[in-house]
């Protein structure tokens, strides 16, 4: 058999193509370190949430009747977004599912208005 050919040699430098610079996407490594180091805020509670509830008393109560499945709007940060009675609590607070399907707990029915 003939012996085994020798590798081709490397293409002269002027045909090798720079390297690519990498997708607008990317972010840099220093900067990415830079994000990472900074604080991040805590994202407050809305004054709607609360961990108790304040004794209500019977008319008061019956005034904000809301079942499970009650399709409401609900207050968040000042503005009246749609969202759906989601949890009745014993303590007559609510838990709201959101139209983007997020889930807030222990809200208020003053937070709270048929839809």
């Amino acid at each position: 058999p003939p012996p085994p050919r020798p590798p081709p040699p490397p293409p002269p430098p002027s045909t090798l193509l720079p390297p690519a610079p990498p997708p607008p996407w990317v972010v840099p490594r220093e900067q990415l370190r830079q994000l990472e180091s900074l604080h991040q805020p805590e994202i407050q509670e809305p004054s709607c949430t609360i961990t108790e509830v304040e004794p209500q008393d019977a008319a008061t109560a019956s005034a904000h009747k809301y079942d499970k499945g009650d399709a409401v709007m609900a207050e968040w940060y000042g503005s009246w977004m749609p969202a759906t009675i989601s949890d009745v609590s014993p303590n007559n607070s609510f838990t709201v599912r959101w139209e983007t399907q997020e889930i807030t707990h222990d809200m208020t029915a003053h937070c709270l208005r048929p839809r």
